[in-house]
This record gives structure tokens, C-alpha cells and sequence, in this order.
């Protein structure tokens, strides 16, 4: 419960432990990035793809270079997942 990235996780395992009997405390939600230097890692993915590329490409090529940093931010942004890599993309450096 306590390493876990992903906040919803966190809760989960804290309602199931409290079922149990253990007395646990939920740790706070984590403010900005999950995962360190996430804006560079999806530079890195961005400069990976040729000129033209749709949102199901960059995901999935996403998910093959970094499946942990994918798989923590698609569960924490759920429905927003993608305007959120979008937004990210925009904020970057041009070159």
C-alpha cells in the first residue's frame, strides 16, 4: 500500500486492510509528477514516432519504452489520459 504509485491503489488496499482489522493510515495523494522526469521520457517517445502518428501509436510505443510509467499514469488520469500526453507534448521545448 505504501509504495504503490497509483492513489487509487493506495485506497483500495487501505479499505481491505482496514476490513481486516489492521490499523492502517492512507497515505496522502502525491502533488505533481508520479514518475520522475515523466516530461522527458515522453520527449523521448515523441522523437521515437516519424512526422505523423496517431494518439493509438503513441501509446502503444509509450507503453513498450516505459510499461511502468504507462501503466501508473493511464490508471491515474483514466478518461483524461490522453488530453493529458497532449497537453504535456505542447508544454515541450521545440528544437
Amino acid at each position: 500500500m505504501i509504495n504503490d504509485l497509483v492513489h487509487g491503489v493506495q485506497h483500495r488496499a487501505f479499505l481491505k486492510l482496514q476490513a481486516f482489522g489492521e490499523e492502517v493510515r492512507l497515505p496522502r495523494k502525491k502533488k505533481g509528477h508520479l514518475i520522475k522526469d515523466i516530461n522527458k521520457k515522453l520527449a523521448v517517445v515523441d522523437r521515437a514516432m516519424s512526422a505523423s502518428y496517431t494518439r493509438d501509436d503513441f501509446n502503444a510505443k509509450f507503453k513498450e519504452l516505459y510499461p511502468e510509467a504507462f501503466d501508473v499514469y493511464s490508471f491515474e488520469k483514466k478518461g483524461s489520459f490522453d488530453k493529458w500526453i497532449q497537453n504535456v507534448l505542447n508544454s515541450l521545448p521545440k528544437s
